[in-house]
């Protein structure tokens, strides 16, 4: 999922572009299932991942996770840093 924080401090520093900082942030659209309804920071996301049960919040790596030949925007970068949030949560 976008990292809002991500996203929005690479626009104001004019390291990403508003057209890639908008597909990012809200999804390409381009058809129907591609679209973001919610903006998410890390803290906001542990904070409800723990409400609702999860703990063992970690990062993980998509390039060292996903197997060869899988793709999705968990591996999205612009100006070589990586929008994403990719956390792996476990449920006690």
């Amino acid at each position: 999922m976008p990292d809002f924080n991500c996203l929005v401090d690479g626009y104001r520093m004019e390291v990403f572009t508003y057209e890639q900082t908008i597909a990012a942030m809200f999804g390409g659209q381009e058809y129907s299932q591609n679209v973001h309804y919610q903006g998410w920071t890390i803290e906001e996301l542990e904070r409800c991942l723990k409400e609702v049960g999860f703990n063992e919040l970690r990062n993980y790596d998509p390039f060292k996770v996903n197997p060869r030949g899988f793709f999705d925007y968990s591996y999205t970068k612009f100006a070589d840093i990586l929008i994403s949030l990719n956390i792996e949560a476990r449920k006690a």
